[in-house]
Parts: C-alpha cells; sequence; structure tokens
C-alpha cells in the first residue's frame, strides 16, 4: 500500500480525484500527508483485532485460480472445506 502512494498523484486528474476523496468522505485536510506515517503504524495485532471482529471464516470462499492438474493436490492437502470445481464461466461441474 505504500510502495505506489505517489503514482496515485502523478496527474491533474488523480489530484483532482485525491481531492474529490476528502471532501466527499469527510476526511481531514492533512489525510494524505499522515496516510504514509498511519499505514506504517498499523500492527499485526491491530489487524488481527480487526479480522476478529469483521470477519467471519465460516462464511468465506476461497477462490483459486490454475491449472486443475498442477494445483488440485495441494489444494487438497490445504483442507480448507468442500473443493467445488468450476468452468471458466463459475458453473459447478
Amino acid at each position: 500500500m505504500t510502495g505506489n502512494f505517489a503514482l496515485n498523484f502523478e496527474t491533474p486528474a488523480q489530484i483532482a480525484g485525491g481531492l474529490v476523496n476528502l471532501v466527499l468522505y469527510g476526511l481531514p485536510d492533512d489525510y494524505y500527508s499522515t496516510y504514509l506515517s498511519n499505514i506504517n503504524d498499523v500492527t499485526l495485532d491491530d489487524v488481527r483485532k480487526v479480522a476478529a471482529k469483521y470477519l467471519d471464516s465460516s462464511t468465506m470462499s476461497i477462490v483459486i485460480v490454475g491449472d486443475v492438474k498442477m494445483i488440485k493436490e495441494g489444494v487438497e492437502r490445504l483442507k480448507v472445506g468442500e473443493t467445488v470445481m468450476c468452468n471458466t464461466e463459475g458453473y459447478p461441474l
């Protein structure tokens, strides 16, 4: 998130978009000048607390895309739940 932050403000349109976000979402005027330090201040414990509060793993799905012959065995070893094979349109086979 921090490595390409500056790339979000290379053009006048991107800069204007950033200003729109400040107004639209009621962000403080220093939002972008403190953004990187705020991101760097986030700890693993912070992420764990938010995940525990907002994410329910019992209702999640894991989507894995790839060559079945190459990945099927490894995916099955993960034992993360039922495996449903789908076609390229997302319909179960």
